[in-house]
């Protein structure tokens, strides 16, 4: 069975990842500059001109052999990995034993695992290989023989002793290995890491590389970014590929980099690191020794160090997505296991729940029926809207965010589709926040003494509930584009309009006729009107007067005091679900954008 779904046909297995003349560059604002003339003297000019982050570079990683890509900082290392990997668009040619690689067939054949991974931290390590496994092998591949995979890339990267930790309570080295790992499922033929070893101490530095240098053994094409290498840590590479301000200053054996340096009069010391010297020349930026490396390298022919293109590799890809509703089902479950294992998203949430409803509740105690303390009635509906707005706003921008990197890394690696991921997101959230609106609203209303009519409890809960979605998918939109500190301010900013203009602070005709069309669009106002509805109208009685006077004893008078206009239940309702309809529709375009942004 061909699990991988890869076949190989040649010579033999030896092959060759090479490019030529890759270019890339991008329009910045040039260094301001001042004029001489008196008039002109504290003058700047700021005009747009183009950069290269890439000049006309190439070379070729073979099989067998690790390759380290060095340079200072920004040199355009990870820029070139990109490209490599067909995840940023440049000029130049890419290929793969002789053929053209490019588009979705580069991103395909081409693994590129990124400085930061995010994985799914709630999630153990047997865990995510196996959920890695069904997205990435084919669909026709027995679910036993995915599994067996996955159990093969723990063992294969010395991560059985931690199979089944919690990925969020990894070390680096083993956080680092476990990113390997999934992108080994797929058995990339070149796999591209962006300074694998950022962060970790030796020992840690020592381990990652040693299982590249064995997976490059294995016969694949092994290239990584690395930063400020000790020369114990170098030695560990066979080839090494120099990067300075986008030039090419050398590409070749390890052993051969300081021999290449002295031929043209860069003498290393005896006792000099060779990487920090190889980093020394690359920042001898305008040095004739330095220059006559870039030029040299630029004029040697790629093709010539590509001796074994003639005997072509076919790779031949089987793998196929899995069906959506499958896709679905592990999303959904994954989601669900995140999830639960989650304090922030159940046991926190649920414990504020209960905690603000008995707060609130003992509060506003017994005050339902009393006409002396109708105002205050009224101030409580506030409370539990705001409540709800904020709790659900807050825990969908901070949790999201989180997630949606390990999203965008597996979307962007074709795992699966991207409505699958939304609704499975959607089905996750919903049970959550109907637990959550049903434990605040059963306790606030009981211990407030509100009219104990079944329908009218359920005309309440629903509100809440329409509310506390719109709200929820507003924070998830926040969370798609924004860091937290910028959503902390813009949630803060979008209350302002919704409460002001919800008549809870101002009545309706107190605002000015400008202003009024924003009354339409605050969705606080039709669930404060439906509260309104729900606890003073559906021919309620007249509240009880504990004193010799209420002067709201009367409900139609209280209701002409507050001006709103006339109460219609039906479509506060139909507002709120038009509301939360396009909120949700919302958040999937703004999964969209996010995702195309990546790309």
């Amino acid at each position: 069975m061909d699990v991988y779904g890869l076949s190989l046909t040649g010579e033999d297995n030896e092959f060759v990842f090479s490019f030529e003349n890759i270019s890339f560059r991008t329009r910045v604002a040039s260094e301001s500059k001042k004029f001489e003339s008196c008039e002109q003297q504290n003058a700047l000019v700021a005009e747009p001109y183009t950069k290269f982050i890439l000049n006309n570079v190439s070379g070729a990683f073979r099989s067998g052999r690790l390759t380290a890509i060095i340079g200072p900082s920004g040199s355009g290392k990870s820029s070139l990995l990109k490209i490599l990997s067909g995840f940023r668009k440049a000029e130049g040619i890419i290929k793969l034993n002789g053929q053209p690689l490019d588009g979705s067939r580069l991103r395909s054949e081409v693994s590129h695992t990124e400085q930061e991974v995010a994985l799914w931290m709630n999630l153990t390590v047997t865990e995510t290989l196996r959920y890695a496994a069904e997205f990435q092998l084919p669909c026709t591949s027995f679910k036993s023989a995915k599994r067996i995979i996955a159990l093969d890339q723990i063992r294969a990267l010395g991560l059985e002793k931690c199979h089944t930790t919690l990925v969020r309570d990894l070390s680096g080295g083993e956080y680092k290995r476990l990113a390997m790992a999934i992108d080994l499922l797929s058995n990339p033929k070149v796999m591209l890491l962006d300074e694998p070893t950022s962060g970790l101490d030796t020992i840690a530095t020592i381990q990652v590389i040693s299982h590249m240098k064995t997976l490059a053994r294995d016969g694949r094409i092994m290239v990584c970014v690395i930063h400020q290498p000790s020369s114990g840590i170098l030695k560990m590479f066979d080839d090494a590929y120099l990067v300075a301000r986008g030039n090419c200053l050398y590409r070749g054996s390890i052993s051969e980099l300081i021999p290449r340096f002295a031929m043209v009069g860069l003498e290393c010391p005896l006792s000099h690191n060779p990487a920090d010297f190889a980093l020394e020349v690359a920042s001898m930026e305008d040095d004739e020794r330095v220059l006559k490396l870039i030029q040299d390298y630029q004029n040697m022919n790629v093709v010539g160090m590509n001796e074994c293109n003639q005997k072509h590799l076919v790779l031949q890809s089987n793998r196929s997505r899995i069906s959506l509703w499958k896709q679905l089902l592990l999303l959904t479950n994954r989601s669900i296991t995140c999830t639960a294992r989650d304090p922030t998203q159940i046991k926190v949430k649920t414990a504020i729940s209960i905690f603000v409803g008995l707060l609130v509740g003992t509060a506003y105690y017994n005050i339902g029926n009393n006409a002396a303390r109708i105002l205050s009635n009224t101030t409580f509906f506030q409370i539990v809207l705001h409540t709800i707005m904020f709790t659900s706003i807050g825990s969908a921008a901070v949790v999201f965010p989180l997630e949606s990197a390990a999203f965008i890394r597996e979307y962007r690696n074709n795992a699966y589709a991207l409505f699958p991921y939304y609704l499975s997101k959607i089905i996750v959230e919903v049970p959550i926040l109907i637990l959550n609106t049903t434990l605040i609203t059963a306790l606030v209303y009981v211990l407030t003494s509100q009219p104990m009519e079944l329908h009218r409890f359920a005309y309440f809960w629903l509100l809440s509930l329409l509310f506390g979605w719109i709200s929820q998918m507003w924070g998830l939109m926040l969370g798609c584009f924004f860091k937290l500190q910028m959503i902390a301010f813009l949630a803060g900013v979008g209350f302002v309009p919704v409460m002001l203009f919800s008549g809870c602070f101002i009545t309706l005709d107190q605002i000015p006729k400008i202003l009024k069309p924003l009354t339409y669009v605050s969705f606080e106002r039709y669930a404060y009107e439906g509260f309104l509805h729900v606890l003073y109208g559906l021919n309620r009685k007249d509240m009880e007067c504990p004193e010799i006077f209420c002067y709201y004893s009367k409900l139609s008078k209280y209701l002409k005091f507050l001006q709103m206009p006339v109460l219609d239940l039906e479509l506060d309702l139909l507002a709120l679900s038009l509301f939360a309809s396009t909120m949700t529709v919302g958040f999937y375009f703004c999964l969209k954008r996010r995702t195309a942004q990546q790309n």
